[in-house]
């Protein structure tokens, strides 16, 4: 049980760390269009609309009260941030590019820098 848990989570930091390698790689307009682009190949059309609307949502939110912590944190077990944007390939990495980050490997937030 102890090996089959540390190999569950040499697994699990091996994909956060190539998730931020990749979404590490470029941030702004360009590295954020060719993530939408990959989100929008990877998904059926309605998949993709309810996640450009989930992302732009929190984007206005964020424009409308930057200081309001509440719209600068996102958690990550929030089972429609899931089912709209983390789970599907590429979603996370537009978060990345809109200036979220990682805080910490099993976090429970993603914060706006």
């Amino acid at each position: 049980e102890r090996d089959r848990m540390k190999a569950q989570s040499a697994e699990i930091a091996k994909a956060v760390a190539e998730r931020r390698a990749r979404a590490a790689a470029g941030r702004g307009p360009d590295a954020l269009t060719e993530w939408v682009d990959r989100l929008e190949e990877n998904q059926t059309e309605e998949e993709f609309a309810v996640a450009i609307h989930a992302i732009a949502s929190i984007i206005s939110n964020i424009a409308k009260d930057p200081s309001d912590p509440q719209f600068r944190h996102l958690r990550v077990e929030n089972e429609a941030l899931k089912r709209e944007i983390t789970n599907l390939d590429g979603g996370i990495e537009c978060l990345l590019c809109l200036g979220f980050v990682e805080k910490g490997l099993e976090t429970t937030t993603r914060r706006v820098v």
